[in-house]
């Protein structure tokens, strides 16, 4: 019988000790999972981890020791942000195994289905969790990128393993194509500058031109213009490409490949200013003195 006030004790004191706490699985190069609670660094065992994986949303179940710090274990997934892995296909023990070229808990891997795949592929996976917690970690294939030996992969390779988009939804890709009309002749209220010896300040290999001056002689001295393609014209706040854009942030530039912004149609086509043909831009017009400061501006 428990005296008077007694309240169990030990396991008050245990239960005091642990607390739920929602963060996301991170991983160290030696492939170490943990989270960052206040400034600590909480590693998390294996066994602790019900099959979730670094780049998870998880709620963990925080304790406390007086020797150990802060411990945690995975109570459950609660959103899966896989990146795919790269690697590449081996083989070893007989059979077609996957090798990641960047290894967070293991440096080889079951597929779930190898067929058409041989020691050599390069190829883009995507990790599953375990059934059993005896089995293997397996992965499932998403792409067979190439050989390794074909360096004509590796930006491709490297936009995948970064998570960069390499493609368009498809309502994003219908909305650019109903809009990508290139202008025909000079729309109400725009200045006609197609006069003007324009000249583009992109490299000439350059997958887009969308800066450009000009340097004019008028009667007050010489008009600079500073001219680059108006996209706001085709682009409008809140639509399906106005979020794609945001969310990409900018075009990511790539050795042998370009990851653009906005679909080819807008960004390689009318929001690019290329020679002999009709272009909408925004210019700010600068009037220089003799010294070539400026002496007022205007806009058009």
């Amino acid at each position: 019988m428990k005296r008077p006030g007694h309240t169990g004790g030990r396991s008050r004191g245990a239960r005091a000790m642990r607390a739920r706490w929602t963060a996301e699985l991170s991983a160290t190069r030696e492939g170490r999972v943990f989270v960052d609670k206040d400034g600590e660094r909480v590693f998390i065992d294996r066994g602790d981890l019900r099959g979730s994986l670094p780049g998870d949303r998880v709620e963990l179940e925080l304790s406390s020791g007086r020797r150990a710090g802060l411990s945690g274990r995975v109570v459950k997934v609660i959103e899966r942000r896989q990146r795919p892995l790269m690697g590449m296909v081996v083989r070893r023990h007989g059979s077609l195994e996957f090798r990641p070229y960047r290894s967070e808990t293991s440096d080889h891997f079951y597929f779930e289905d190898a067929e058409g795949l041989s020691p050599g592929d390069q190829v883009a996976v995507l990790r599953l969790p375990p059934v059993r917690r005896t089995e293997g970690e397996r992965v499932r294939l998403l792409e067979r990128l190439g050989r390794a030996d074909e360096p004509r992969w590796d930006s491709q390779l490297v936009a995948l393993e970064a998570g960069l988009p390499l493609e368009f939804p498809p309502l994003v890709e219908e909305e650019a194509a109903d809009i990508a009309v290139p202008p025909a002749g000079v729309p109400s209220g725009r200045l006609d500058l197609r006069s003007l010896l324009t000249v583009t300040i992109d490299p000439p290999d350059a997958k887009d031109h969308d800066d450009a001056l000009s340097l004019e002689e008028t009667p007050e001295g010489l008009e600079l213009g500073i001219h680059i393609a108006d996209v706001s014209t085709y682009v409008r706040e809140g639509s399906a490409l106005d979020e794609e854009a945001l969310s990409r942030g900018n075009s990511v530039y790539l050795p042998d490949m370009v990851i653009p912004m906005l679909p080819l149609s807008l960004s390689g086509d009318v929001c690019s200013l290329r020679p002999g043909v009709d272009r909408l831009a925004l210019s700010v017009m600068v009037l220089l003195d003799a010294a070539g400061k400026p002496r007022k501006s205007r806009v058009v």
